[in-house]
């Protein structure tokens, strides 16, 4: 399973020594967004899965094109500081200082949605985002609490 994830490691290299260069990151976005969309088209009429989950393990080229294609975005997005404008700064500090807490919490939060059934009545957006908030929130308080009464330390 290791194998398909080198891919990353290749992608990782090649755009630490290319991100200033326009071109070539451009390349990248395009031949990753192309791969992205030629391998949807060709699961979705094959019929298989396209949850990112069921292409996760082992990965394949439709979920490492799509990684490849949103790092990218994402990386250009934070160069041109487009989150800083939308003050959005602050919360994607919160998420990147406390993406190990909040990957676990939001574990437990899936399991007690699921367990609670409200999984089944709601579509995968709202369920996201009720993840996203209960975790967050969690977290918030877990880290408050911490600061306020040295718990947990």
């Amino acid at each position: 399973m290791f194998l398909p994830w080198i891919l990353i490691v290749y992608f990782s290299y090649f755009f630490v020594q290319w991100k200033k260069s326009f071109w070539k990151i451009g390349a990248i976005i395009v031949t990753s967004l192309f791969s992205f969309l030629i391998t949807f088209f060709l699961e979705k009429k094959i019929g298989h899965n396209l949850s990112q989950f069921a292409n996760k393990y082992p990965p394949t080229l439709y979920h490492l094109s799509y990684g490849v294609f949103s790092t990218t975005i994402l990386y250009q997005l934070s160069e041109i500081n487009f989150f800083d404008i939308l003050g959005f700064d602050r919360l994607l500090n919160f998420l990147s200082v406390n993406s190990y807490s909040l990957y676990f919490v939001h574990i437990l939060v899936m399991y007690v949605l699921t367990w609670t059934r409200i999984l089944g009545r709601l579509n995968n957006v709202l369920f996201f985002i009720l993840i996203f908030l209960f975790s967050s929130l969690i977290v918030y308080l877990l880290n408050f609490f911490k600061k306020r009464n040295n718990i947990f330390s």
